[in-house]
């Protein structure tokens, strides 16, 4: 009986008793009225978000590391690979971005978490429209790259984070009042 009280508590506790920082809570709610923007839904991309950094409680290179192999890595917030982006600057239009230098972008891509998370809803409405809105097609191709579709751990972590969105998204968005009263 016990074993199985601790078991059960160990398995959900992560689902209902989360607590979001104040880091988290903003760049979540950023990822929100971004994901709009491009026709995303925010479940899909802040859930994604979750996957990648825990809405930056991870984040995985600093600005120290740029220049150490900086075209194949991800980075920032959304864990965004270098040449992903400067293919969704032309592609999307980002103009204030597109006469940057290589660096500069770079330091955009890791500093700046909205500029990161537009860049993320860009791809995700590219692989959207590649997948024809197959939301497990298009999270795992997120991960494993625009024409490898195949890392299934990857979307089982995803839908455990969509569960964590949906908790977000009560608890904080539409109790918003009430949470900074």
């Amino acid at each position: 009986m016990v074993r199985n009280f601790f078991l059960t508590f160990f398995l959900f506790y992560p689902l209902f008793a989360y607590n979001f920082n104040q880091k988290q809570i903003a760049n979540l709610e950023e990822c929100v009225k971004i994901s709009s923007l491009f026709g995303n839904s925010p479940e899909l991309v802040c859930s994604i978000m979750l996957n990648e950094t825990a809405a930056g409680e991870s984040l995985k290179h600093s600005v120290g590391d740029r220049f150490l192999k900086a075209f194949n890595r991800s980075y920032g917030i959304m864990q965004v690979r270098f040449k992903t982006c400067k293919f969704l600057i032309k592609k999307f239009g980002f103009k204030e971005f597109r006469n940057l230098p290589d660096e500069k972008i770079l330091v955009y891509l890791m500093e700046d978490n909205k500029f990161n998370i537009a860049i993320a809803n860009a791809y995700i409405a590219l692989l959207r429209k590649k997948y024809k809105d197959d939301t497990k097609k298009v999270v795992i191709a997120y991960n494993s790259g625009y024409y490898n579709p195949n890392n299934v751990s990857y979307y089982k972590k995803f839908l455990k984070n969509k569960k964590l969105f949906k908790e977000f998204e009560i608890r904080y968005l539409k109790n918003k009042d009430e949470y900074n009263g």
